[in-house]
């Protein structure tokens, strides 16, 4: 699959911060898990599933894929509260990546098993 298709799907359909303009080589660590995963399981589904906030699969996921994101320490407002540290946030007034939110909706969906995002990882 060509990159621009890829951030078609994950990143304009998933990601609240895409913005078209934006450095195209700049993404978040769960758009570049995705890409490795697509080379592995190309029947990763593409229908955008109804997810949920706060699901077990986000939780599950959260360290495993944005622990080594360049956005985890200092840009990503869904790390820091997920960290503990924004005292007073709900979890809908802040945001994951589209490649997290992607990756929910794919073990969510059944399209794969979180354990072979781990092994990618």
């Amino acid at each position: 699959m060509h990159k621009e298709e890829l951030v078609q799907r994950v990143c304009a359909g998933y990601c609240s911060f895409y913005k078209p303009e934006k450095d195209a080589e700049l993404a978040c660590n769960g758009f570049a898990v995705v890409r490795r995963l697509i080379g592995q399981y190309r029947d990763l589904a593409y229908n955008k599933g109804d997810v949920k906030p706060g699901s077990t699969a986000e939780d599950d996921l959260f360290l495993a894929v944005c622990g080594s994101c360049l956005f985890f320490e200092d840009d990503c407002d869904f790390a820091l509260w997920k960290r503990g540290g924004s005292p007073g946030v709900l979890r809908s007034d802040v945001n994951p990546c589209g490649g997290l939110l992607f990756l929910t909706d794919a073990v969510e969906s059944g399209s794969i098993d979180i354990q072979a995002i781990y092994r990618t990882i």
